[in-house]
């Protein structure tokens, strides 16, 4: 079986469940050159700040001590322009999430993974 051709796109992706994350990190792996994880609000400041990934996969929860990430997805998308597509992933319901236009698409759980590479892979074709 041949592996699949790479996107030159980066993604972070931000879930603060570490088995998630890490799982996600090798599956998205295999589609983009660069994949980045961050479980918190603020490693996920320091990867945008470090690294400028395109791409942003974010869970909706973050936690307890964290607001949900449709708080924090404006700012992220104000202050990083590398962020060119932010993809919510929640097993909330997606009609129980609040509105936030900074978010271009919502993915619910379980993700459909090879929909998720589709998107990415659309998305990275319009950006030439």
């Amino acid at each position: 079986m041949n592996a699949p051709e790479k996107m030159a796109q980066s993604l972070l992706i931000v879930d603060d469940r570490e088995e998630v994350l890490r799982a996600l990190e090798r599956y998205m792996g295999l589609y983009l050159n660069q994949v980045y994880g961050a479980q918190t609000p603020d490693q996920a400041v320091e990867v945008m700040r470090t690294h400028s990934p395109t791409f942003l996969l974010c869970d909706f929860w973050l936690g307890e001590k964290h607001p949900p990430s449709t708080a924090l997805i404006p700012d992220w998308r104000a202050r990083f322009p590398s962020l060119k597509k932010v993809i919510l992933m929640s097993g909330t319901k997606s009609s129980s999430i609040p509105a936030c236009s900074a978010v271009d698409a919502i993915f619910p759980k379980p993700l459909d993974l090879k929909g998720l590479v589709q998107f990415l892979r659309e998305a990275a074709h319009a950006l030439g």
